[in-house]
């Protein structure tokens, strides 16, 4: 045995404001107060990044803040194509996850994959397939999932036995 002594006091301070949520109107200048997943396009003059559950494209020298993705689902974790035109994102709702693409000019989405969590999401260097962990109710052992954009061919890689 050790010994020990302590003195503890206790303190008490009134408790704090809860933190409120705001969105910006389109169009409106705001500067983000907690961002995530910033991803600045190769061009280095947009940043894309997560904040209020939704996500946002500026442009660096401080233009207007843009939502990319209209609807109710939670959009994290966006990684820009090696050519800047697309966006790889996962999009949660009603407990489920999918891995999305959109494209930035036509504002057009396209579902990858539809499972129960996804995570870590890459682009090939030639920007033709897309790599991401996933658990997927088909296989609840996690994997890693390729998708070859051009012919649409799904590839599911795991460790022996993982279906």
């Amino acid at each position: 045995p050790i010994p020990f002594r302590a003195k503890v006091t206790l303190e008490v301070r009134e408790p704090t404001a809860p933190y409120a949520v705001s969105f910006p109107t389109p169009g409106e200048l705001q500067t983000p107060r907690g961002i995530m997943n910033p991803a600045l396009s190769p061009d280095g003059n947009t940043l894309v990044f997560g904040a209020a559950d939704h996500l946002w494209r500026q442009p660096i020298d401080g233009g207007p803040v843009e939502r990319l993705v209209e609807g109710r689902g939670h959009e994290r974790e966006p990684v820009l194509s090696p050519d800047g035109k697309q966006l790889l994102f996962i999009s949660s709702e009603a407990w489920k996850d999918r891995v999305r693409l959109l494209d930035l000019d036509t504002r057009e989405t396209q579902t990858l994959a539809e499972g129960l969590l996804y995570w870590d999401l890459a682009w090939s260097h030639d920007g033709r397939r897309v790599v991401f962990g996933g658990v997927e109710p088909s296989a609840p052992r996690p994997r890693f999932i390729v998708v070859d954009l051009y012919d649409g061919t799904t590839e599911r890689l795991g460790p022996p036995g993982s279906g």
